[in-house]
This record gives structure tokens, sequence and C-alpha cells, in this order.
């Protein structure tokens, strides 16, 4: 498992920079193939990074149960969930950061509870 609190401060820090203009691209991928090949990677890109960051509590798992772990995750993580807090909600980047950490830890917390 990588350093959950200094990966989380990364890609905050990552939404931060660029994170409006990539929710503007995705606004844009189902009619512009050239967007879609944009997000795409961008998209499997992020999915790679959870299971790099949650290696070792996904691998403590097989089939459908590590494939929903990592979703969890994913959402947790994503770019829509820090733009649901940090535009939508108008929280600061702290505020935005600590509740996405609320989010893994109890996704994690649940996720050790079924196992």
């Amino acid at each position: 498992m990588g350093d959950i609190s200094s990966a989380l401060d990364a890609i905050v820090n990552h939404y931060e920079l660029r994170g409006d203009w990539v929710i503007a691209l995705l606004g844009q991928e189902n009619s512009d193939e050239r967007i879609k090949g944009i997000t795409t990677p961008g998209k499997q890109l992020h999915r790679g990074w959870v299971e790099q960051i949650f290696a070792r509590e996904l691998l403590e798992r097989s089939g459908i149960d590590r494939t929903m772990l990592a979703d969890l995750l994913a959402v947790a993580t994503d770019v829509y969930t820090w733009k649901l807090l940090r535009r939508d909600r108008d929280l600061s980047r702290d505020a935005t950061q600590q509740r996405m950490r609320h989010l893994v830890d109890a996704i994690l917390a649940s996720a050790r509870e079924r196992n």
C-alpha cells in the first residue's frame, strides 16, 4: 500500500491545477473523438493509480470483491468527487481533501469488516 495521505495530497494538488480543465473535457468526450482520446487514457491512469496506492488492500481480495473495492476507491478519489466538494460545495482545498480521505477510510473499513 502506498502512503494514502501523501497520495491524496498529490491527487488533490493535481485537481487544483487541472481539475476544471479535465471536467470541461469530460463534458465533451462523447461528442468529440479527439477529446475521448485524451480522457480515456486519463481514466485508465486514474484506475492504475488506485490499484497502485491501494495494492495491499486490493490483493487481499479477489474477483468481484476486488473489483468493487477498486471501483469505490476510484470514485472516492475521482475528479468528479473533487468537483462536487470543491466547486459545487465551495469547500476549501483542505476540507475537500479531508472529506475524500474520510470516504477512503470508510470504504477501507467497510471492506475490512466484510472480509
